[in-house]
């Protein structure tokens, strides 16, 4: 068996699953994850409202691996430690850093990180877009669906919200309207006919300063149950797109069935940090700017 760690939103959940589908599908072992944060149970992932088929491993079995665990602040230092001393957990691979990194044998039982890079997945991509598709259960909102699926649809994702502020403002850059004004102008070029689709924690915000975008543009709105599940799908469904240093966005992109898709991705996501994105986050088919 390995295990791997659940933690963050829904893009980095997504790249925590297909770092484990990956690895037990090469090992031949069974898959599970987990979590650290007592708070947190299966129900609250939003993962779990895809077909992906989940196991988890129980707090009992949790206990005898972190020594803290129950404890939030004292597993954060336990799991620090153990990045930097392996041999307190020689189970436990602690990822080291960003980018990608070879799993070699023998293989750890515990993984802990975020995984994001499409090296470790891209060969079952196909498999991927099977396994995360949204639970007929959930409902979509049916206009928006239909409307996406009829033009030459191009999602916009801008992310505001928690990239303001906290240590977040210190960690991401921001992208700017100078970075989307490009990115439409080249969709423009490449595309004929372009609808563009806005998706954003700050709709208001990017209504009074995109002033570039075209009349045409649909800024999606809706007050549906579970929306980051609601707005990946309907984000997915576009037929280009225009992300943003979000492994929310990214995803969508990624899972995009369109064949002869344009993705536009920023150059820079993080502040102070570049060259692993080039080889390791962005495939080689998406445009930088």
């Amino acid at each position: 068996m390995i295990a791997v760690r659940f933690w963050g939103g829904l893009g980095n959940q997504f790249f925590q699953y297909s770092f484990g589908r990956a690895l037990a599908l090469k090992t031949g072992e069974d898959l599970r994850f987990y979590m650290l944060d007592k708070e947190k149970t299966p129900a609250t992932l939003s993962i779990t409202e895809f077909d992906a088929d989940i196991l988890f491993l129980q707090p009992e079995t949790m206990k005898k691996i972190y020594f803290c665990y129950g404890n939030n602040l004292m597993v954060r230092a336990e799991r620090k430690l153990t990045s930097l001393f392996p041999f307190i957990h020689p189970g436990i691979m602690i990822e080291k850093g960003p980018g990608y990194s070879e799993i070699g044998e023998p293989y750890n039982k515990y993984f802990d990180g975020y995984w994001q890079s499409y090296r470790y997945f891209n060969h079952i991509a196909d498999r991927l877009k099977e396994e995360l598709t949204l639970k007929r259960s959930v409902k979509l909102p049916c206009s928006w669906f239909e409307e996406i699926n009829s033009c030459q649809s191009v999602a916009v994702h801008v992310r505001r919200g928690d990239y303001l502020s906290g240590r977040s403002r210190s960690v991401y850059h921001q992208c700017d309207e100078r970075y989307y004004s490009n990115a439409v102008d080249l969709i423009k070029e490449k595309v004929k006919d372009p609808v563009f689709f806005v998706f954003s924690d700050d709709i208001d915000w990017v209504k009074r300063n995109f002033i570039f975008m075209p009349d045409s543009t649909r800024y999606v709105i809706h007050e549906m149950d579970k929306p980051d599940c609601i707005d990946n799908v309907l984000m997915r469904q576009c037929r280009h797109f225009i992300i943003a240093n979000s492994t929310f966005s990214w995803w969508a992109a990624f899972l995009g069935g369109n064949n002869e898709k344009t993705v536009i991705a920023p150059e820079k996501w993080y502040l102070n940090k570049t060259d692993f994105l080039i080889s390791d986050l962005i495939p080689s088919r998406w445009i930088m700017m």
